[in-house]
Formats: structure tokens, C-alpha cells, sequence
């Protein structure tokens, strides 16, 4: 969908928070220029992230967590 400034709340495992991390550290730039924000909290009971995205409008959720083959 086009909407503008949409939040988006996803539950990732360890592993794909990792990849999650490693775009924020490689895009940190870009990301701050489009004043992409994010929150996240540790789910100690299953050993997940809640991460919540806002203003999702140039990044999709897959450019955070698709492993990139390099």
C-alpha cells in the first residue's frame, strides 16, 4: 500500500533481528536522512524482538531482514 508514514510492528527471532541490525548499522545514514525511526523490545518468554518500524515509506520490512547474498 502507498500510505505514507505507516508504523509497522513485526516479532523477529535472534537471527533475523541480527540481519535487522547489521541493515541499520550499514544504512545508518540513509536511514536517519528519511527519519526512519524504530523502537524494539526483548520478549524474554520466547527469546524474541518486537520492533517497531515508523515511517516506512522508502524501506520495506524486507530490506531489514532479507539476508543479502553478497
Amino acid at each position: 500500500s502507498m500510505t505514507m508514514q505507516r508504523e509497522e510492528i513485526r516479532e523477529l527471532s535472534r537471527d533475523e533481528y541480527r540481519i535487522f541490525n547489521n541493515f541499520v548499522d550499514e544504512n545508518y545514514t540513509e536511514l536517519y536522512e528519511h527519519k526512519l525511526t524504530y523502537d524494539v523490545r526483548h520478549k524474554k518468554e520466547t527469546d524474541t524482538f518486537i520492533v517497531e518500524l515508523n515511517h516506512l515509506d522508502v524501506f520495506t520490512w524486507d530490506d531489514f531482514i532479507e539476508e543479502k547474498n553478497k
